[in-house]
């Protein structure tokens, strides 16, 4: 676990959050292998970790909520019911996304509609249910619209961002390069990944900029 104090009562006073995000990471990884390899029901779970993803925001940032699962899920559903969702209203990304637009999470124009695309994943859980044509190119997209949400945690809090969530293979296989796990599961999150490519230099130097700060004495 990360050496620093300040984090840890963070984590504490946030378990709900920080728990959605860990389980949104866990299931971004069952997608991307799944999807990688042709395997179309992963893009269901790309839904579920979008979902849970945008779920944890919302309980960091609205304080309404009281850090209580039962109150986001609520939450979601209202704001869909809302839009005219009738059909388990409370796993709608798109109203989760609308919901966290105002609490900070700046969307782009490709975010919403990659989120569309997200949500409509979830149906391909019934026979006939959500697209009918797919395409493992698509994983470009559930790839970018995963990090462009986790871009918004930095400012939640930094430490954080590049320790929890989304990056916590990044930062396991970096404090430990030789444990065959976290190499694996390193290799999962990152293989064909242009987003992470992308945004690469900044985060292993905000990670290694905690490794120092953090383990100062380690060789």
């Amino acid at each position: 676990m990360p050496a620093s104090e300040d984090l840890q009562d963070f984590l504490r006073v946030n378990k709900a959050a920080w728990q959605f995000a860990f389980k949104a990471s866990q299931d971004y990884l069952l997608a991307r292998f799944r999807i990688r390899h042709g395997l179309w029901f992963g893009f269901e779970m790309a839904t579920q970790a979008v979902e849970k993803l945008l779920k944890s925001y919302l309980l960091f940032r609205d304080r309404s909520l009281g850090g209580s699962e039962d109150a986001v899920r609520k939450a979601v559903s209202d704001k869909a019911r809302a839009g005219g969702r009738t059909s388990e209203p409370g796993h709608d990304v798109q109203a989760a996304l609308a919901l966290a637009e105002p609490l900070g999470l700046a969307c782009s124009a490709d975010l919403w509609t990659r989120v569309g695309r997200i949500d409509s994943y979830y149906e391909l859980r019934y026979p006939g249910g959500g697209p009918q044509t797919l395409s493992s190119t698509e994983a470009d997209d559930v790839d970018e619209a995963v990090f462009e949400l986790w871009d918004a945690f930095e400012a939640i809090n930094p430490d954080y961002y590049y320790t929890g969530g989304i990056m916590t293979p990044i930062y396991a296989h970096l404090l430990d390069m030789q444990n065959p796990l976290g190499r694996m599961y390193f290799e999962f999150m990152t293989a064909g990944n242009q987003s992470y490519v992308r945004r690469q230099a900044r985060i292993e130097n905000g990670i290694k900029e905690r490794f120092a700060r953090w383990y100062p004495t380690a060789k």
